[in-house]
């Protein structure tokens, strides 16, 4: 087991909006074989990069992931916000900035 898989100041997965002036950082911040999830690009989009940068960096997994495909049909639309809902209704929803706020 490498430092990193067991390391309590890296994460187990990293969900990125903010997209191109970003995107290196998050991949820093993963324990290994953990998972990248970018999903917005506030300031443009990741731009390509080598696969084998996942590597490099722990073997990650990566995923640009779109609502339409988890929630395409009705039936799934209904069911979505159960899991996901409460906890930031009830405030049980922390957030944990891996960079300062300018």
């Amino acid at each position: 087991m490498s430092n990193r898989s067991a390391a309590t100041n890296y994460a187990n997965v990293v969900y990125d909006g903010v997209g191109k002036i970003h995107f290196q950082v998050p991949l820093s911040c993963l324990k290994t074989a953990r998972m990248f999830v970018s999903f917005g690009n506030a300031s443009g989009p990741v731009p390509p990069f080598s696969i084998a940068e996942l590597n490099n960096h722990g073997s990650l997994f990566a995923t640009r992931p779109k609502l339409n495909d988890y929630i395409g049909k009705r039936s799934d639309c209904s069911r979505a916000p159960t899991p996901c809902l409460p906890p930031l209704i009830n405030g049980n929803c922390t957030y944990r900035s891996t960079t300062p706020t300018r």
